[in-house]
């Protein structure tokens, strides 16, 4: 069978994925316990803001959104989601532009770090058996490959996990080997990942962005400033160095690399401009797979991105859908309805934890033998 022609099993995950993720068999604990950073609502807590592993580490201007949040959720309540805040926030900051551009410019550089120490300390041989790589095992390589369908991963998540886990190596990908048809998987990352970065180079002439402080002086600019396409992202150079490693010559002036990171209420009115941190090859790639999906499963994903909801459609023509979520599917499966006509929703309350692992029920065993037929 040609590899254009392989029935597709796809599988969108959300942060509540990783948020779950746990090492080992243990039974998850208080999500704040440090085996797990600060995910959604517990981004910006007071607690992580000082602490060693997760907090802010120094990152300029990035502490004074925490700040920020504490305002926002005071006012519209504490069950505001992390996102929706951020985007209130942003909103709130657009009659000063410069103070923004700096607040957010310290915000990517703090998840990039944040992401990249949550990546490494996972990849350590002794804490590669988690949940992912539980996953990748029993629904890629026992599964699939051996019925020839090819599972189709679709992350929001900006973290190196799953690339890890498809390979049970403890090394991330390549840019472009993020699919592997022959091997039954692929990976693309609307939002961006912590492995990839983009190019700036049209700050004013003469412009420092030596080390961090003057990098945020150039916010403003930066800001203005369309990136390149996505490129592999250059870790050796950057570990250890603070933000300064990200300084480069040429061209009209200095050239600034940032992490390709979305952050999506940025640029919540242009759908295209929302995927610019996402190589084109691979977004092609997922255009061709969408009509050749027989069965969908989403994990920890809520479905509040449109662009993203409205580009997955294709897929959800009269398919089995499993929605794995520990606090509502249901409710998150009702609002996919709606986008979703012909679908199947079939909501189960489980954490990506149990799900994986198959605790209590089954789940995922009894959908991949029953819902889906090669």
């Amino acid at each position: 069978m040609a590899d254009d022609e392989r029935p597709v099993l796809l599988v969108v995950l959300g942060a509540g994925a990783s948020f779950n993720v746990r090492m080992g068999d243990q039974e998850p604990g208080d999500s704040m316990n440090g085996d797990v950073p600060p995910l959604t609502d517990y981004l910006f807590s007071h607690g992580h803001l000082e602490n060693e592993t997760w907090g802010w580490g120094g990152v300029a201007n990035a502490n004074l959104i925490a700040d920020d949040l504490r305002s926002v959720r005071m006012q519209y309540g504490e069950d505001i989601g992390f996102e929706k805040a951020l985007s209130i926030n942003y909103g709130e900051l657009a009659g000063n532009p410069i103070s923004r551009a700096k607040r957010y410019l310290g915000l990517r550089l703090y998840l990039w770090r944040m992401f990249t120490h949550f990546s490494e300390r996972y990849s350590l041989a002794e804490n590669r058996q988690n949940s992912y790589t539980v996953f990748c095992n029993q629904v890629v390589h026992r599964w699939a490959v051996p019925r020839g369908i090819e599972v189709v991963f679709v992350t929001m998540n900006y973290d190196t996990l799953l690339e890890r886990a498809l390979r049970n190596t403890g090394v991330g990908l390549a840019i472009d080997q993020y699919w592997k048809p022959e091997e039954g998987w692929a990976v693309i990352k609307p939002h961006g990942s912590i492995s990839w970065q983009r190019l700036y180079d049209g700050l004013p002439e003469g412009a420092s962005v030596g080390n961090e402080d003057s990098l945020m002086d150039q916010a403003a600019s930066l800001a203005a400033l369309s990136g390149s396409i996505p490129v592999e992202c250059d870790f050796p150079a950057m570990r250890g160095k603070g933000w300064h490693g990200y300084a480069k010559s040429g061209g009209q002036g200095p050239t600034v690399a940032l992490p390709a990171l979305e952050l999506p209420f940025e640029n919540e009115d242009s759908p295209k401009a929302m995927l610019s941190n996402c190589p084109a090859p691979h977004l092609e790639y997922l255009t061709g797979a969408l009509p050749r999906t027989v069965a969908s499963i989403i994990v920890g994903w809520r479905g509040q991105d449109d662009h993203i909801v409205e580009r997955l459609a294709p897929a959800m023509v009269g398919t089995e859908v499993q929605v794995v979520d520990p606090a509502d599917p249901a409710e998150i499966s009702g609002r996919l309805q709606s986008s979703w006509p012909e679908a199947r929703l079939n909501p189960v309350q489980r954490s990506f934890f149990r799900y994986a692992r198959g605790h209590e029920n089954d789940d995922l065993e009894e959908f991949l033998h029953g819902a889906v037929k090669p």
